[in-house]
């Protein structure tokens, strides 16, 4: 029931054993694997949010896949010629820097062995993260909706 990728292993082990480093990991720990994190509210809104990050950032991920459906259209759209296509480019690049900034977010949460989370963010209010996995997660949700509606 968990869809994962090969660059979620690095970051799963570290994890698992607790070691970090410096390397910007590209996947994410496979937190349903991880003991400790149950099926509590923080544990199951953090499960929502790593399936949605795998969506939003994975290659063949729903917003990818959306995105090439949508680039493809205007490609062979017959209106409007050229004009068509660089609008569709914008608008993709619009889309990708609010995955990115979403991604960045998002990953933090996830991903306590990310170079850019300090040790001192390791002991946050757990309330505090289960506000912001709900909330990155209704953004995430827009984003894939906005995408697969343009691609349909």
């Amino acid at each position: 029931k968990v869809w994962s990728d090969h660059a979620d292993i690095r970051p799963t082990v570290l994890a698992l054993t607790d070691l970090k480093d410096d390397y910007a990991h590209q996947g994410r720990p496979i937190t349903e694997v991880i003991a400790g994190l149950g099926e509590d509210g923080n544990g199951s809104d953090l499960h929502r949010l790593a399936a949605l990050y795998k969506k939003i950032n994975a290659p063949v991920g729903q917003l990818s896949l959306d995105s090439v459906k949508f680039a493809t259209k205007a490609t062979l759209s017959s209106s409007a010629g050229d004009q068509t296509y660089i609008a569709a480019d914008a608008r993709i690049a619009v889309w990708t820097v609010r995955r990115d900034t979403l991604a960045a977010k998002i990953i933090l949460l996830l991903d306590n062995t990310a170079p850019s989370r300090s040790d001192s963010d390791s002991g946050s209010d757990s309330g505090s993260d289960d506000a912001d996995a709900r909330g990155l997660a209704a953004q995430a949700v827009s984003l894939l909706a906005e995408v697969h509606r343009a691609a349909a």
